[in-house]
């Protein structure tokens, strides 16, 4: 008897590999028939970011939108050290002998996903409210085309980083309409009702600066993207509104790791050991 393919969707790792295989088990996962769809930040600050990293390169039907991360792993890779925190878990992944076929398989990821059969948009961060999935689409394959171009340890080292534009702008540089991009989907959490970004408050919601709101709290243009499930956000939790969901709960800090099965919308989770804390820093 044919076994069904079924599709989950994972919030951030961020090195967690013992707690992912406890998930695994528990959503009872059939390795070459079900499809795992990441939400970006696969690595970073847990414990076993190689084990991660090369669990998502090397077993079947796994993909994963880019996280902020994620980002910064290739960033310090082509030798940007002066972003590289104390509390980083990479060196594994820079030391180990597969790094260059592991970055290689990361910059293909795409920044944004969506899959029609389930009316459903993957992204790490957010989609600002004043974009429809065309442009969303046609944005993100902008970036996408750039990482995996010949001259991608070039964009990373030269241009990646930085918090301007907060705002989109046709008028802006190529360079500036892509960070912008790359803030948007894998950094952003508050912004103004016309996409201006904010990165500095995390925190508690009720005191955002004046004039920002999470981006999901906002009527999107239409609703071509359908429901949006992103990470990010660990310090809200599972956050659910009638076109988006939370799926990054806190796995790092002791909380849990949620999957969610596109098929049944059922959500599974499990409790996780704390390996750090929340900070300011992303």
């Amino acid at each position: 008897m044919a076994v069904t393919a079924r599709s989950f969707v994972i919030g951030d790792l961020q090195g967690c590999f013992s707690s992912l295989e406890q998930l695994l088990a528990a959503i009872d996962f059939q390795q070459g028939t079900d499809k795992i769809y990441l939400l970006g930040d696969i690595i970073n600050r847990g414990p076993q970011s190689l084990e991660c990293l090369r669990w998502a390169v090397n077993t079947p039907n796994v993909t994963s939108v880019l996280g902020n991360h994620d980002f910064h792993l290739m960033a310090v890779a082509t030798g940007n050290q002066r972003y590289h925190r104390e509390s980083d878990t990479l060196l594994a992944i820079l030391h180990a002998p597969d790094k260059d076929a592991l970055l290689n398989w990361l910059r293909h990821r795409p920044l944004l996903i969506h899959l029609a059969e389930f009316n459903t948009t993957l992204v790490h961060a957010g989609v600002p409210p004043q974009w429809s999935l065309t442009q969303a689409q046609h944005l993100a394959t902008k970036v996408e085309k750039k990482l995996r171009g010949a001259d991608w340890k070039a964009f990373v080292h030269h241009d990646l980083y930085g918090n301007s534009p907060t705002l989109y702008s046709e008028d802006a540089t190529k360079t500036e309409r892509l960070r912008y991009t790359i803030n948007a989907c894998a950094r952003m959490r508050l912004c103004t009702s016309v996409g201006e970004l904010e990165f500095k408050h995390k925190f508690d919601i009720a005191h955002a600066p004046a004039g920002y709101a999470p981006w999901f709290s906002y009527p999107r243009v239409d609703d071509s993207c359908g429901k949006i499930l992103f990470g990010h956000w660990s310090t809200q939790g599972l956050v659910e509104t009638a076109q988006s969901l939370c799926l990054d709960t806190g796995c790092l800090w002791g909380r849990s790791l949620s999957a969610l099965c596109l098929e049944t919308q059922t959500l599974t989770q499990i409790d996780c050991p704390q390996y750090a804390k929340p900070s300011i820093a992303e």
